[in-house]
């Protein structure tokens, strides 16, 4: 009843209200089924609300590092998808607030190397891989060019292989004034 109240007042736009009633959920009830999507609710308030990058970071975290959750990764219940999804938004904010090495080594890293992570995530943490090397240094292009084409292998006939190509395309553009060989980016 607390969650889906804290769930009415959101769609009502009582976004303050579903923010006090989310927060005192997790304290209330930590271990409830529901609270992972809770922790959910209230990283994304922060993100996309408050704008507050570094609390939604760590709120985030909270929800693939909650060690009444980790369980989860084991038994493989629901929860395991949104803990990878958790790791991936933190990588995406860490990225937002220009902090690329954290975003590369504690959240796109692990998410690329992790077997156990579902394919689709795993691609598009892949993808977002390959723009951190960019981002964090231009020189990168050759590595970042490896990590879109990895995409490919996870997910030959999905949308992320078509968004890889063309990361990779624009990476081999940025490169070819200095190689002279537009041949790569074309292709």
């Amino acid at each position: 009843a607390e969650y889906a109240r804290a769930r009415a007042c959101f769609q009502a736009g009582q976004q303050t209200n579903a923010f006090t009633y989310f927060t005192n959920f997790l304290v209330h009830f930590p271990t409830n089924e529901l609270a992972p999507l809770a922790q959910w609710w209230v990283a994304g308030y922060y993100y996309r609300v408050v704008g507050d990058l570094k609390a939604a970071e760590q709120n985030y975290q909270l929800i693939y590092l909650n060690t009444n959750w980790l369980a989860c990764l084991k038994t493989n219940c629901p929860v395991t998808n949104l803990m990878y999804q958790a790791r991936m938004m933190a990588g995406r904010v860490a990225f937002d607030r220009q902090g690329w090495s954290d975003a590369q080594q504690y959240y796109f890293g692990p998410l690329v190397t992790d077997s156990n992570c579902p394919p689709n995530i795993r691609a598009q943490a892949w993808i977002a891989y390959g723009d951190t090397l960019v981002s964090q240094n231009p020189t990168n292009i050759p590595q970042a060019v490896t990590a879109y084409e990895q995409v490919s292998s996870l997910c030959p006939s999905n949308e992320l292989a078509a968004l890889a190509l063309g990361q990779k395309a624009s990476c081999l553009l940025q490169y070819a004034p200095t190689m002279q060989n537009y041949a790569d980016a074309t292709n």
